[in-house]
């Protein structure tokens, strides 16, 4: 997800669409700043709700890397907070 500008990042919340089951088995969070990728979070199942909190990064853009899924993953937010 590319931001539409420059933002200090310090909260992630990722949530999978339940609906449709749990599905993420692991994942790892990167935020892009000064044009590298800084992995800030990592960890197992995401569920209803996951707040990854980290010390705060200046971003341009964020990505979610699913790295283990038991089916095809569904998400149903991923949000930056400062």
């Amino acid at each position: 997800v590319t931001l539409k500008r420059s933002v200090a990042v310090s909260l992630v919340r990722i949530r999978e669409f339940l609906p449709a089951g749990q599905r993420i088995d692991s994942w790892v969070l990167e935020l892009r700043e000064g044009g590298a990728w800084k992995e800030v979070a990592a960890g197992q199942s995401i569920g209803s709700c996951r707040l990854a909190r980290f010390t705060p990064v200046l971003a341009d853009a964020m990505r979610l890397r699913i790295t283990k899924a038991s089916a095809p993953p569904v998400l149903s937010e991923l949000r930056a907070y400062s």
